[in-house]
């Protein structure tokens, strides 16, 4: 019980937080306060726009502190100028641990849109399930059919049954007053279905959740595979696998705001719901037409009469040894009757309706904003730590590079060593004969160079 309350206190907290976001339009005009929900007003729609643009915003000032932050400073690793390295193993901690980070925060996200978002969300698509009105439409289209095919098996049957129940003469009174009673009921006391249009909402409300429930599995899932591909490029040492990883880093944060633009956006929107959510729920649900007090009471009465009449035939059936099929014909229909009328008032009951928008209420201004505001916030601390290990990734591949430079390896890859697939014979200059001329001139290229005169050859 505590938890709960905890949490309607963060829901409270939050619905006062997120409504205070300064509602402005895109001519820069400032919505009045209290800001009131309304989808149907385009100025409002603007400043939810407007609000949206923050992480948008915010990837930008990112976007262009990465671009300088990468083309000035210089991450050479070369120590024989500076006499120090530039780049040092605790970039590669901090890399790791803003790996860590990311991984731990993808599984605070899912838990907060399985465990809080999800079982809210159900039970709002229950309690709007039940305003449909095309749960009722059946009850409403075939109570007049069954009330004249009642009507005239009762015109035919009626006096026969009296008859029966002759010996009873309460029974066969009452039975007479019951068939005069349904007989002359107007079948416009049946409510219609005019006016109630929520199958919409249901339908675009399952959408919605649909996609928000799968898309943040999808990109937590994602940012937590960047942060595992991560891991294996610095354990195996490799240049390569980490920048590639980079640019998949670049590309997750951009992913990660825009995300944010539309949490954000729908966060505010709750808001401005949970803080006044009797003047907002004119604006986001038409609300079904509902029954006075006269016509269900109407509903009542005609319900007791045809219940009598259901009663008198069924207890006519049981004493008579071989009943005629049309009796028990005339029984089930008397008992789909009462089962019609019975959800004809339950779904045109006001208490019932202000019931099931009171659930609807409840669900959306407790877990379903805590945890959406809490998937907003796993969002953006991903962004933010996606944004270190963006920063921390060139140390980090110019300290292997640095590695590969000084083993076996780089050197083996500058001059490789091939063993040839054959022997191949080398090849020689023509032998020559041992003469005394080829001595002398052999002796003579020696001793004397381009400028000095030789002598002769002999």
């Amino acid at each position: 019980m505590g938890s709960v309350e905890q949490i309607d206190q963060i829901a409270t907290w939050l619905a006062q937080f997120g409504s205070s976001f300064p509602h402005i339009t895109m001519s820069l005009q400032p919505l009045p306060t209290p800001v009131i929900f309304n989808l149907n007003d385009g100025q409002y729609v603007e400043s939810i726009l407007f609000i949206g643009f923050l992480p948008l915003l915010l990837l930008l000032v990112l976007m262009v502190a990465l671009m300088v932050y990468y083309c000035i400073v210089n991450f050479s690793s070369d120590s024989s100028k500076s006499g120090k390295k530039r780049c040092c193993s605790a970039n590669i901690c901090c890399y790791m641990v803003s790996g860590v980070f990311i991984i731990l925060l993808s599984l605070a996200g899912l838990a907060a849109a399985m465990f809080l978002c999800a079982p809210a969300s159900e039970e709002i698509k229950t309690a709007i399930t039940n305003l449909d009105p095309a749960n009722s439409a059946d009850a409403v289209n075939k109570a007049p059919d069954m009330h004249s095919s009642i009507k005239q098996k009762l015109t035919q049957y009626g006096t026969e049954i009296a008859d029966e129940l002759s010996n009873d003469e309460q029974a066969a009174a009452s039975w007479r007053d019951g068939m005069k009673t349904f007989s002359e009921f107007p079948t416009t006391e049946f409510p219609d279905d005019a006016g109630n249009q929520i199958s919409g909402v249901t339908n675009k409300l399952k959408v919605v959740e649909d996609y928000r429930y799968w898309t943040s599995i999808a990109l937590f899932a994602f940012y937590s595979l960047i942060a595992i591909l991560s891991f294996i490029g610095v354990c195996v040492k490799s240049k390569c696998m980490v920048i590639g990883i980079t640019c998949a880093l670049f590309f997750a944060l951009a992913i990660c705001h825009l995300s944010l633009y539309l949490q954000l956006s729908g966060g505010v929107i709750l808001s401005d719901y949970c803080q006044n959510p009797e003047e907002a729920q004119k604006n986001f649900i038409q609300m079904p037409a509902c029954e006075n007090d006269d016509n269900l009471k109407t509903l009542e009465e005609f319900k007791g009469t045809v219940g009598g009449l259901e009663r008198a035939i069924t207890d006519l059936i049981n004493t008579m040894a071989n009943s005629p099929q049309s009796y028990k014909d005339l029984g089930s229909e008397l008992e789909s009757m009462m089962t019609t009328i019975d959800e004809l008032v339950q779904v045109k009951q006001c208490d019932f309706i202000s019931q099931e928008y009171a659930k609807i209420t409840q669900s959306l201004c407790g877990q379903y904003i805590v945890g959406w505001w809490a998937v907003m916030l796993a969002s953006l601390l991903v962004s933010v730590f996606i944004a270190q290990l963006l920063f921390f990734a060139p140390c980090v591949w110019r300290t292997f590079e640095t590695y590969e430079e000084h083993s076996y390896g780089a050197y083996d890859e500058a001059t490789p060593f091939v063993r040839p697939t054959s022997f191949q014979r080398p090849q020689y200059t023509q032998r020559q004969s041992v003469t005394l001329s080829f001595l002398r001139q052999s002796n003579d290229d020696l001793n004397f160079s381009a400028n000095d005169k030789q002598p002769p050859p002999f």
